[in-house]
């Protein structure tokens, strides 16, 4: 297996978290943040963190999600 770490930080919050949860994965893994990250393949989990904005993701965030993850709808 393995995990990617991605995440957008403004406060450093987000990294902090980040960060955490890389330390606790076991796997084979990498940690980067979301704007260095150029596809999801190849990894088999992929945790992203990112600030909010107007009760949704963050407009650079969005773009990613809509670019790179599938509807399951």
């Amino acid at each position: 297996m393995k995990v990617l770490v991605a995440y957008m930080s403004q406060t450093g919050n987000n990294k902090e978290i980040a960060e955490a949860i890389f330390g606790a994965i076991p796997y084979p893994k990498e940690i980067k943040r979301v704007e260095d990250v150029a596809s999801l393949e190849g990894h088999d989990l992929a945790f992203l963190g990112f600030p909010m904005h107007a009760f949704g993701p963050y407009e650079p965030v969005k773009t990613f999600l809509e670019t790179h993850v599938k509807s399951r709808a």
